[in-house]
């Protein structure tokens, strides 16, 4: 911009000089101070409008890293929740009834001919309509899974 200034300023005193009438040397000076003094304003306003530009771009980058600031708390709260119902599902069981018979679904009519009896210990894995589906291991390294009736066990 001093450039600018400096070039319209070596101008008109050139114009000053070279012209022979003062009045016309008059007018052309402020002509050219007149256009000087716009052109001033439109790199001043150029300017600003690249200042506006910016700080829009700077607020809007602001926003997204909010927006995803909220979704990742939002992310570490359901992933809490999520470990905190696996913790209370998956839990230690002990048969309390003479046998627990397994069932295929979490309902009475699916019961199935397998059973744990009475002091048997199970994993719970998750819980439906009054039934718990458990991971039970045998002696010999065996793993049945299937429903019980949670009337049938006991958490410790």
């Amino acid at each position: 911009m001093k450039k600018i200034i400096y070039l319209a300023l070596a101008v008109i005193s050139l114009t000053t000089l070279s012209c022979k009438d003062n009045n016309n040397a008059e007018e052309k000076l402020k002509k050219l101070e007149a256009k000087l003094e716009a052109q001033s304003e439109t790199i001043k306003e150029q300017k600003e409008e690249r200042i506006r530009e910016k700080e829009l771009a700077l607020l809007e980058k602001e926003r997204e890293l909010e927006s995803k600031e909220i979704n990742l708390q939002k992310n570490i709260a359901t992933q809490s929740k999520i470990n905190e119902i696996k913790e209370e599902y998956i839990r230690r069981i002990i048969v309390i009834s003479e046998r627990a018979y397994f069932h295929s679904s979490p309902n009475s009519s699916t019961r199935k001919k397998q059973y744990i009896i009475n002091g048997d210990y199970a994993q719970t894995e998750r819980r439906s309509n009054g039934y718990l589906f458990i991971k039970y291991v045998n002696y010999k390294n065996q793993v049945t899974k299937g429903w019980v009736d949670e009337n049938d066990v006991s958490y410790y």
